[in-house]
């Protein structure tokens, strides 16, 4: 059962952590896992769990538009498989929030750091078993046409995107903050499928793409960040990591899927890329040379490359692409009838808007 306890003007630590006492009669000597992710930006419900003589305790706080509301749900010694569980997860939670925060504001301890060092150290370092990898860049038909880009028509009438030189990683001073990259800081990022490699520039309606296609001659020792199915967790950990993380209080699993969404989610966050570069501060530390991820926009995945030389890459070649349309599916939840938007665009209007699209792009290079 869920009670309100408390409503508080100003939110610390010391003040939540008098009331939790009084409450509960607590003495010096009872559990209460303590949080420090009381901060300016707080806009969530923050937990926090403890256990006292009678049982289990998880207390939330809810941000008012003045003040905040403290609640508190109580467990009993019964259920204690499912209130582990829960708290694990609320742990990693507060971890997640505490590390962004500490990201945030350049000021990442190594008591933070050392969670997720743990749980790298117990995943799985492959080579990259396929040799076709690709990367897209957004042509600017203002900026990129008439230069030496490399985007012209050959011989053959083949229109070609940009060249070596400008379809791989920017000279350092050009390159801008990224996922796992600092201002000036050199990192591959690179698809194992075309459609992925698209995707990933988020490209809008009429759009021009150079695809370019590279082949990996070296074999990458990669950390295998890329599991995504109930399968692929219940095989990424051993039970001694699970059993690991568990007396420490959280899940790793959850931990890693906290993970995940900071290398996958795209980046509308005022902070931009600071939490997952901090991330891959931490990768880097680790003897090897990038790491598999998920897209976030279709099935395929990526990979993002810190050490790697040009001989270790070969540019083979680039095409261009139009983004020409972007459908839409609208999933019924009662069966399973979609209704698919690109279904209603005429196929003979397609087909003449495809004719006018290759024509422009053509005339440009003229």
């Amino acid at each position: 059962m869920e009670m309100l306890i408390a409503e508080i003007d100003n939110l610390n630590f010391k003040t939540v952590e008098n009331i939790i006492l009084e409450h509960y009669k607590m003495g010096e000597q009872d559990n209460m896992s303590k949080s420090r992710v009381l901060t300016e930006e707080f806009d969530e419900i923050l937990y926090i769990c403890g256990t006292h003589k009678y049982g289990e305790f998880c207390i939330k706080i809810h941000k008012l538009d003045k003040g905040y509301l403290l609640s508190v749900q109580d467990y009993s010694l019964e259920n204690k498989e499912d209130v582990i569980k829960e708290r694990e997860y609320l742990c990693v939670k507060l971890l997640s929030k505490q590390f962004k925060f500490e990201s945030i504001n350049s000021c990442v301890k190594e008591a933070t750091k050392s969670n997720f060092k743990s749980m790298f150290m117990e995943l799985n370092i492959i080579t990259i078993d396929k040799k076709e990898f690709y990367r897209a860049r957004k042509i600017d038909l203002d900026e990129d046409v008439h230069t030496n880009k490399g985007i012209c028509i050959n011989k053959n009438g083949f229109v070609c995107g940009f060249n070596e030189e400008n379809s791989g990683v920017p000279e350092k001073c050009k390159c801008k903050p990224g996922r796992l990259n600092k201002k000036g800081e050199q990192v591959l990022y690179i698809a194992d499928d075309p459609v992925t490699a698209m995707l990933e520039i988020k490209s809008e309606i009429r759009d021009y793409i150079s695809l370019a296609e590279f082949k990996i001659k070296k074999e990458f020792r990669i950390l295998d960040l890329s599991a995504n199915t109930k399968e692929d967790m219940d095989n990424i950990f051993a039970q001694f990591t699970i059993s690991n993380f568990s007396t420490k209080g959280m899940s790793v699993r959850a931990l890693f899927i906290e993970l995940q969404m900071y290398l996958t989610m795209p980046n509308f966050s005022e902070y931009g890329y600071c939490v997952s570069n901090t991330i891959g501060d931490i990768l880097k530390e680790m003897s090897i040379d990038g790491i598999k991820y998920k897209s976030f926009y279709s099935s395929g995945n990526n990979f993002a490359l810190w050490k790697f030389s040009k001989k270790d890459i070969e540019f083979v070649k680039s095409k261009v692409y139009n983004n020409y349309c972007v459908g839409t599916t609208f999933m019924s939840v009662c069966d399973n009838q979609n209704i698919d938007s690109n279904q209603y665009y005429e196929k003979e209007i397609m087909n003449a808007n495809k004719e006018s699209i290759k024509e422009y792009f053509k005339n440009k290079l003229f």
